[in-house]
């Protein structure tokens, strides 16, 4: 049996405001797009995972989890895609991007939204060297529509299925239940 790993993550957990996060996927996707873009504004955004539930959001900082190899960070996803009542997880920030076809810029703002059900949306948009994105509108592709999961993400609910997967938290102040 393999041991538990153990890694640092600053994560917040706060009120699900139904006008910020809907439910609904094109509403919940562009908002959270949104939210990448309009923090780019302030500087590079780091990477975070937002984990939808009924009541409340999940916001994990990434910038240690992003370090890992791949395989530790999605089993960490996949951890987090197994906890109760999760409708859907959100990866946000700026990310290097692998997408078929001509390679894009070295980073890109990014919105990855996933569901239990393996269906998915992304948008992304391209960074210039100065952090500012190359174009006004963001490539959207989504699962429905029938396009390629992007390479690099996702899969984290099947995964926490497939591997028994479980995400066991602690604060500073001791275990959370």
């Amino acid at each position: 049996m393999e041991k538990p790993a153990h890694l640092r993550l600053r994560a917040f957990v706060g009120p699900r405001d139904l006008e910020k996060f809907p439910r609904e996927d094109l509403a919940l996707g562009q908002a959270l797009f949104g939210m990448v873009r309009d923090s780019l504004k302030k500087g590079l955004p780091r990477p975070v995972m937002l984990v939808f539930r009924d009541d409340q959001v999940d916001r994990f900082e990434l910038a240690e989890a992003m370090k890992q190899p791949k395989v530790k960070r999605d089993r960490l996803f996949g951890a987090m895609a197994s906890m109760k009542g999760v409708e859907c997880m959100a990866l946000l920030g700026v990310l290097r991007l692998r997408v078929a076809g001509p390679a894009p810029a070295p980073h890109s703002a990014v919105a990855y939204v996933e569901w239990p059900d393996n269906r998915w949306w992304t948008a992304w948009v391209p960074l210039g060297r100065d952090g500012k994105p190359v174009k006004a509108d963001p490539e959207v592709r989504t699962a429905e529509e029938g396009s390629p999961r992007p390479a690099g993400v996702g899969g984290w609910f099947s995964m926490a299925r497939r591997a028994g997967l479980q995400l066991h938290l602690t604060s500073e102040d001791g275990p959370v239940h």
